[in-house]
């Protein structure tokens, strides 16, 4: 039990450091998938690899299977922590999990999202260049794809340990699903997570 609460603290803080650390090469894709990058996933659903089931703005969205929620007492923590980043691209994390392998996940919405009228397309790519610029130095890639007919910017980044996901998503109010996967085991996670992200859809297409 003392290792598990350790264990869910440190995936805190590495969740927290990505948020307040966020909010160049551009390619555009038309694709459901992610063939053509080097992150790639497949968004066919597999019930078996899907955990709990969370709404979030206007979406629904399945964890992946096996992964632990993060405590609310850390939660609370963290969304205090990330409150102080007044600037136009901080967010608040409105659900977090962890795994056993190391890996973790946290869905925010943004404090200041676009506007009214404004095209979530531009907004995406300046929040997605902003996030370019701070790990400036990592292999970044970024594409749109679509995941149930949602559109979304897939930003895929990497360093000598990790590989992190950060997906914008279109919903009422704009929202980042971001994943934190150690480098040595994206092989044998990755169908978890691009089933993970081909699970979200609209509270309204149910």
């Amino acid at each position: 039990m003392k290792n598990k609460k350790t264990f869910l603290m440190l995936a805190a803080f590495v969740l927290l450091g990505l948020l307040l650390s966020c909010s160049k090469k551009e390619n555009q894709s038309g694709q459901t998938g992610d063939a053509e990058s080097g992150f790639e996933l497949n968004f066919e659903v597999n019930s078996a690899l899907l955990g709990e089931r969370i709404d979030v703005a206007d979406l629904e969205f399945a964890a992946p299977r096996g992964w632990s929620s993060v405590p609310e007492k850390i939660m609370e923590m963290m969304r205090k922590h990330a409150a102080k980043d007044t600037g136009k691209l901080g967010m608040i994390p409105e659900y977090a999990f962890s795994s056993d392998n190391g890996s973790v996940l946290v869905i925010s919405r943004f404090i200041h999202p676009n506007q009214p009228g404004a095209q979530f397309s531009d907004w995406a790519m300046e929040v997605g260049q902003t996030y370019a610029d701070i790990r400036e130095g990592h292999s970044t890639d970024s594409r749109w794809i679509s995941l149930n007919k949602i559109e979304a910017l897939r930003i895929a980044t990497n360093d000598i340990r990790t590989i992190h996901l950060k997906v914008l998503v279109n919903a009422k109010e704009p929202v980042s699903i971001d994943y934190t996967i150690p480098k040595e085991i994206w092989g044998s996670v990755k169908d978890t997570i691009g089933s993970s992200l081909g699970s979200l859809m609209r509270l309204d297409d149910k």
